[in-house]
């Protein structure tokens, strides 16, 4: 029983080798690996009070690296532009890095760097009471996300179609 146990063990949890000796059809599936020639750079890092901190961004700036890049800034209407403590109009002063997401075009990724613009108003500044605004930016689908709408609506119709294939 003893012998059983462990046999039985060993198969669901043991080694298990797939090597073959004919690599005819099983190199179809390693293209990826024969084709891909680029060496990865190191990820950045920095030594902080005795241990090496890697930097959270790098993977993310390296997905986004060599793909086409369009910048949105996000405003506030021209009509609402007013200063609420003095009724003046405001000017941009300025611009804050919101998020990147990512759109899915087939057969072609485009990154949209979003960034919100600052305005301020001159004469509140001058009475030493300074007013900021910030344009409005859309909401992200999911949030901490590259994925823009149409590229999760992509995705999940790709996906819906394969199951649909595999279950019959």
């Amino acid at each position: 029983m003893l012998e059983a146990l462990i046999l039985s063990k060993h198969r669901l949890f043991g080694k298990s080798s797939e090597h073959t000796e004919d690599e005819g059809q099983q190199s179809f599936f390693n293209e990826a690996e024969v084709e891909y020639t680029e060496k990865t750079e190191e990820p950045v890092s920095k030594t902080v009070k005795g241990y090496t901190r890697k930097s959270p961004k790098t993977k993310r700036d390296e997905l986004i690296r060599n793909i086409e890049t369009e910048i949105i800034n996000c405003t506030i209407p021209d009509e609402e532009q007013i200063c609420p403590r003095c009724g003046s109009q405001m000017k941009v002063i300025g611009k804050k890095y919101i998020r990147d997401e990512v759109e899915l075009i087939p057969a072609k990724l485009v990154v949209k760097k979003y960034y919100s613009n600052t305005y301020s108003c001159k004469k509140c500044e001058k009475k030493n009471m300074p007013v900021f605004l910030h344009g409005l930016v859309p909401a992200p689908v999911l949030p901490h996300s590259l994925a823009l709408a149409s590229t999760v609506s992509w995705v999940i119709y790709h996906l819906n179609c394969v199951f649909a294939v595999a279950c019959g």
